[in-house]
């Protein structure tokens, strides 16, 4: 058993499958994750030669019983090294630090003694060999390890773990794809217990390798170990942030993998002193450390014996304003897992707070990192505060039987460091090396983590503001609801779409909450009995802000970008609105138009392309690439009726029940990009200058001067932005998309 308290069951099927991608192919789901981790690589790969420091232990007997250990290995393995270059096995017993090894660690000195003396055969087989002998290294380490913990003779400064490796070149069978990995690491308690294993699956492991013969090859290293970390959180369900390394010939790099950012240390040559030290020290540490510092979340944990998980659920005195002993809830694996590298890392559980009722759930938890203010107290984003606010003011249900989100429990979750909670977020993970993160994110320009800054107008030009910084929140909620993926047909989407875009205007009506994040994980249905029609239920409330209030621009902007709108793709300095979001429900209906609606829609569509060597229809391609990427692809698509005819609505699913769908996609496509409230120059997608006044004879030779007469007349054209004057008709756009939608469902009704 991990000493983790990780799920020892296999994980759901389909549930490490991110929602937008549930029928694409294998190939193009694998074209879509290598564009993916190329990008991930461009944008959020920074270098921190500190970030090792992250998991020495903060006790300091602790942490001074981790850096003996490691002197003593380190020294007994130089020793080996250096008695004798021809080889460990000729040095005997005459050599004091060999003769005291046991078998297993003679054995492990042997695997690695010529790789870290640069002996290896240099042929098609080195990867290979590096990697058997990479594995005897740590192996090494891992004995040296639990033979301290065996001789500790009650001392309490102890190790806690091994950090050990199993086979190379795996296939987990709990991935939804087929990829292999070349080394996994994973934590035991006990050496032997990763020795008897044949196969490790994602959800056991600690860390993953990605293994290159030469450090030419590390860029290639980096990209496939951020396309195979995704997997780690989609699997394990009590993930804060995860490690991983890249190891190039001799050279190796450990990265930490926050959630906006993988963060690599510097090299460490295993075939030098200094190198081999730094590496043995953080194996060591990592087997001293608290498991929160491993990545885990010590308030989500597995009950082996009831078979579900055990969630803490903070909670807030609301007459002292101060926390209090959280709630307890169970809950079998989650509907929504953290299926992405990085991000908030959303997961959703269906819990109940009986142990006896986790099968027959009533609340629903969502646990996720926002971006937040680091004045917790103040953070006017704060989704639980707007929850409540929601519930207060509109109830659990209306009259007119919409639904809206109700708080039960919810906080922000704390850890224990150095004795004391607080609150977890980036600070915590990151630690004092937060700043020097933080220069390495300026000096790579990563410009998704990097905001001009506009509070001071004399600032030289290149000066930013970070914003990087999240808090983990936890979130009880009712009433139970469904994913989208459980909808039986496109009747029933356009009856939940109907309920949910009232229920947002009702929330922006009365709570001036703007919910900003659309999406169809954000839309849950909620079942009564058979008489009556699947509802609408909005939920996540992360990106929302409260309109009137100053606008905070943020750089990453706020959303999941298949259904982002144009504005907010492109960082518009038009103001977020109302009508962002119904862009983004114009999305939703071609996503799933495209895709399919119900299960059995999705695999009879997922069954004809299988395999088939095709082109990605324009849909499919807004889960590719960067924002801009996508920015151009939907101004190209939605730039008029004929291109969005031709480019989405020819690929909806064929059958009466999608001509329904098809023809409410084309009238809000209408409507939002060519509506009738505004005249033709501010119709489509694309920004232009009015024309100008005819060149006369007398004027023609001034016209081809450059110089401020001409500067004049270029000041004098008018620039059309066709989502600015939209925006100045929000209102009447978006209750005309209210009336046809609510005319879509009730038509609907008649077929459910």
């Amino acid at each position: 058993m991990s000493s983790h308290n990780n799920t020892p069951q296999k994980a759901k099927p389909g549930a490490s499958r991110s929602s937008p991608h549930y029928s694409a192919s294998k190939k193009s789901l694998k074209e879509l994750r290598d564009s993916t981790a190329e990008t991930h690589k461009v944008h959020n790969l920074v270098h921190c030669a500190r970030i090792t420091e992250c998991v020495r232990s903060a006790k300091r007997t602790t942490d001074s019983a981790a850096q003996r250990l490691s002197k003593d290995i380190h020294r007994t393995l130089d020793d080996i090294l250096c008695s004798n270059d021809s080889g460990v096995e000729y040095a005997g017993d005459s050599h004091s630090a060999w003769s005291k090894l046991s078998p297993r660690e003679k054995e492990a000195v042997q695997g690695c003694h010529s790789w870290l003396l640069g002996k290896l055969e240099k042929d098609n087989k080195l990867e290979f060999a590096i990697s058997e002998a990479y594995s005897a290294l740590v192996r090494f380490i891992a004995y040296r390890v639990e033979a301290e913990m065996k001789s500790g003779k009650g001392r309490t400064a102890l190790p806690k773990r091994v950090i050990l490796p199993c086979n190379r070149d795996l296939k987990p069978s709990d991935s939804d794809e087929d990829i292999r990995i070349d080394t996994i690491f994973v934590s035991r308690t006990d050496s032997s217990e990763a020795e008897s294993l044949e196969r490790v699956e994602y959800r056991d492991a600690f860390a993953l390798t990605e293994i290159k013969a030469s450090t030419h090859s590390l860029s290639d290293a980096y990209e496939q170990l951020l396309r195979y970390t995704r997997q780690v959180y989609a699997t394990q369900h009590n993930r804060r942030f995860a490690w991983g390394f890249v190891l190039c010939g001799t050279i190796a790099k450990v990265v930490l993998f926050s959630h906006d950012l993988a963060i690599a240390s510097a090299g460490m040559d295993l075939a030098d002193s200094d190198g081999r030290r730094a590496f043995i020290k953080l194996l060591v540490n990592f087997s001293y450390c608290k498991e929160e510092k491993l990545g885990y979340d010590p308030t989500i944990t597995w009950d082996a014996q009831l078979k579900c998980w055990i969630i803490e659920c903070p909670q807030l005195d609301d007459t002292a304003s101060k926390p209090m002993r959280p709630m307890i809830y169970y809950a079998r694996d989650p509907e929504i897992p953290a299926d992405r590298l990085f991000g908030r890392h959303t997961r959703g559980f269906l819990a109940s707070l009986d142990h006896k009722k986790v099968d027959t759930p009533d609340t629903f938890i969502k646990d996720a990192w926002p971006h937040s203010s680091r004045d917790a107290e103040h953070d006017p984003r704060d989704e639980i505060a707007m929850a409540r606010e929601i519930g207060d003011k509109l109830g659990q249900q209306d009259d007119n039987g919409l639904l809206y989100v109700n708080v039960r429990h919810g906080g922000i979750v704390q850890c224990r460091h150095n004795a004391t909670l607080c609150n977890d977020d980036t600070d915590a993970i990151l630690g004092d090396i937060v700043d020097d993160v933080a220069a390495g994110v300026r000096n790579s320009k990563l410009d998704t983590l990097l905001e001009e800054s506009d509070e001071d107008e004399a600032a030289e030009k290149g000066t930013y503001d970070l914003v990087f910084f999240r808090t983990h929140k936890r979130i009880a909620t009712v009433p139970v609801g469904q994913p989208l993926t459980t909808l039986k047909s496109p009747f029933e989407l356009m009856i939940v779409l109907a309920d949910v875009m009232q229920a947002h205007a009702n929330i922006l009506e009365n709570c001036q909450i703007l919910h900003r994040d659309l999406s169809t994980n954000n839309i849950l249905c909620v079942r009564g009995d058979n008489s009556k029609p699947a509802r609408g239920l909005l939920i996540d409330f992360d990106c929302a802000i409260r309109v009137g209030e100053e606008r905070v621009r943020r750089p990453e902007r706020t959303g999941t970008p298949p259904f982002m709108s144009i504005s907010n793709l492109t960082k518009s300095n038009v103001e977020r609105s109302e009508l962002d979001d119904w862009e983004s429900a114009l999305y939703i209906v071609c996503w799933l138009g495209v895709h399919g609606v119900s299960e059995e829609d999705r695999n009879a569509r997922a069954e004809r392309i299988k395999d088939q060597p095709r082109e990605l229809c324009a849909v499919e391609k807004w889960g590719l690439g960067s924002f801009e990427d996508v920015a151009v692809l939907k101004e190209r698509d939605m730039a008029s009726e004929i291109t969005f005819e031709k480019s989405i609505l020819r690929y909806f699913i064929p059958g009466d029940a999608y001509e329904e769908l098809k023809d409410l996609a084309r009238k809000m496509h209408a409507i939002i990009f060519f509506n009738p409230f505004l005249d033709n120059s501010c119709h489509g997608t694309a920004q232009y200058y009015e024309h100008r006044k005819h060149v006369s004879a007398n004027n023609l030779a001034g016209f081809f001067q450059r110089g401020d007469d001409d500067a004049s007349a270029s000041s004098a054209r008018t620039r059309i932005d066709p989502f600015e004057r939209r925006y100045n008709k929000r209102a009447d756009i978006c209750e005309l998309l209210l009336k046809l939608l609510s005319f879509k469902a009730d038509l609907s009704k008649k077929f459910i």
